[in-house]
């Protein structure tokens, strides 16, 4: 299960900011394609030894390969047609021409590009030592099985869907309680208040249940105190819940009778997560080898 500090239940926001100024030239392309267009090898040496006789087209005399668009529309996930080959091109030509100004503006031997390339070195180097060195043990299909029927045992017969506002004290507490009294909606209030990770989403968490009686670490993240509260709150009704580190202000948005997923939906994410168990298992053990074979000086 996964805990964060005790009145914050673990929410995982992602955002990314990828090639800002490619996201702005020509008409907007799904995140797939953007991805896929700014990641392609296209630099003049790499295009140049594909030869020009292999471009799709040349950007002052520079060749865009064929073989880079192809994996450009190949890595961007989406059917291959002539419409998604079309924007993909574009944006290669257009991430090319940013390349030929940023060479012409003298900007390769910049102190950031340098970082940049050391640091891409690093990653490669790491990621490949991994790739030969890690060696996570196989997850089979009992696994599998088992960890899917040990989820589904820590469920209870009601869902409940809870938003919170964390603060540090009784006193932004009360400041919160008074905005939503006068009608502020809660995702606001969270928004402009909280401390917690679900601020962004408006203090939003996901579904959660629990089987009865309630038990410390069966309460799929939550801590105990806020499980419980949970189960005696009614749908609309807000609470605050002292916690160690603050003040948890709770309200129940829904609640409604638990919903198994059945297993062949589940395996797959069951799999996953058991590989991801194994990988970092196997990562550790690998890093401790590490650290025991090490000189460290201060």
């Amino acid at each position: 299960m996964k805990t964060t500090r005790e009145w914050i239940f673990v929410a995982v926001l992602v955002s990314a900011a990828v090639g800002a100024a490619l996201l702005q030239a020509g008409d907007a392309l799904s995140e797939p394609v953007q991805r896929a267009a700014i990641s392609a090898p296209m630099t003049a040496s790499a295009a140049a030894g594909n030869g020009a006789a292999a471009a799709v087209v040349q950007i002052n005399g520079v060749p865009l390969a064929r073989s880079t668009l192809e994996q450009a529309v190949a890595a961007s996930g989406q059917p291959d047609t002539p419409a998604l080959r079309a924007a993909v091109q574009e944006r290669l030509v257009t991430r090319e021409l940013l390349r030929q100004a940023a060479v012409a503006a003298k900007l390769g031997d910049a102190p950031e590009v340098q970082r940049a390339v050391e640091q891409v070195r690093v990653d490669t180097q790491i990621r490949l030592y991994l790739e030969r060195e890690l060696h996570p043990a196989p997850v089979n299909d009992a696994q599998v099985r088992e960890r899917y029927d040990a989820s589904v045992a820590e469920l209870g017969p009601v869902e409940y869907k809870p938003s919170l506002i964390g603060v540090v004290d009784e006193a932004h507490a009360r400041e919160v309680m008074a905005m939503l009294k006068t009608g502020v909606p809660f995702d606001v209030v969270a928004r402009q208040k909280s401390l917690a990770p679900s601020r962004g989403v408006g203090g939003e968490l996901p579904w959660v249940s629990f089987r009865t009686p309630l038990r410390e670490g069966h309460t799929m993240g939550l801590v105990l105190p806020l499980a419980q509260l949970l189960t005696t709150m009614k749908v609309g009704e807000v609470a605050q819940l002292p916690v160690r580190d603050g003040i948890a202000v709770v309200r129940l948005d829904a609640k409604r009778p638990t919903y198994v997923v059945p297993f062949d939906v589940a395996q797959g994410l069951a799999r996953q997560e058991l590989q991801t168990q194994e990988r970092n298992a196997a990562l550790a053990s690998l890093v401790r080898r590490l650290r025991d074979q090490a000189v460290l000086t201060q």
